[in-house]
């Protein structure tokens, strides 16, 4: 069956609440949702000519200030696939290779 549900698969994420600042402040540049915001920053990080930075806050051991807010990320095939290369290079878990690819989308499209 090809539905439009089968085209997503459902990721479990946890976003720190800079990462959520940084994706309401691009909301504007990517879309209108969190999901599309993520999505296109996934895909832009997986661009051979994109230099990565990673945030101190992704490799802190643990923040207890900052307490990461659950959410569930839908992503087709191929954006999963980029995520998990980008993943590995980086060697972070899920949630931080995202905020990785948040981030540096903030650096490059945020109105400063």
């Amino acid at each position: 069956m090809n539905t439009p549900a089968s085209w997503y698969k459902p990721t479990s994420i946890t976003i720190h609440p800079d990462t959520a600042q940084e994706i309401s402040s691009l909301k504007g540049v990517f879309g209108t949702s969190q999901q599309d915001v993520m999505r296109k920053a996934i895909a832009r990080a997986g661009r051979p000519d994109i230099a990565l930075t990673v945030p101190e806050r992704c490799l802190q051991w643990r923040d207890l200030e900052a307490t990461r807010k659950p959410k569930m990320l839908y992503l087709r095939s191929t954006e999963q696939e980029t995520l998990w290369r980008i993943q590995r290079s980086l060697d972070l878990n899920v949630s931080r290779a995202i905020e990785v690819c948040v981030h540096n989308a903030w650096l490059a499209y945020a109105p400063k």
